[in-house]
C-alpha cells in the first residue's frame, strides 16, 4: 500500500492526483465516522450530522483541532490548499448524510 500522506512535489499537484484524492476522501470519511468525544465516547460528527438533519440545516462544523489531532496530514493540506480540500470534504460529508438520511438530498 502506498503512503499518500507524504506529498511528492507541489502539494496542489499532489492532492489533485486521483489516487491521492481517493486517499483524502477515505481518510476524511474515516475521521467523521470514527471520531469520538473524549468525555463520553459518543460519535462526535455523526451526532452533528443527526442534529443538522433534525434541525433542517445544511452544514455541520468540523473542529480543526480534532482533525489536526486525528488526521494531521489532512489538517495541513486543508490549511495549505483549502480550495482543493474543502470540496473533497463536502463530497464525503454529503455521502455520509445521504447514507444516514437517504431522503435528505431531495429536500435540500
Amino acid at each position: 500500500m502506498n503512503d499518500y500522506s507524504e506529498a511528492q512535489g507541489k502539494i496542489s499537484e499532489w492532492i489533485s492526483k486521483p489516487e491521492v484524492t481517493k486517499f483524502i476522501k477515505r481518510q476524511f470519511n474515516n475521521f467523521v465516522r470514527c471520531h469520538r468525544d473524549e468525555k463520553n465516547h459518543t460519535p462526535t460528527y455523526q451526532n452533528r450530522i443527526e442534529e443538522m438533519c433534525q434541525n433542517n440545516k445544511q452544514s455541520f462544523q468540523i473542529d480543526f483541532r480534532d482533525l489536526s489531532n486525528k488526521a494531521p496530514t489532512l489538517a495541513i493540506w486543508l490549511a495549505e490548499e483549502p480550495a482543493l480540500i474543502i470540496p473533497m470534504f463536502n463530497i464525503v460529508a454529503m455521502d455520509l448524510v445521504t447514507e444516514m438520511y437517504p431522503d435528505y438530498e431531495n429536500t435540500h
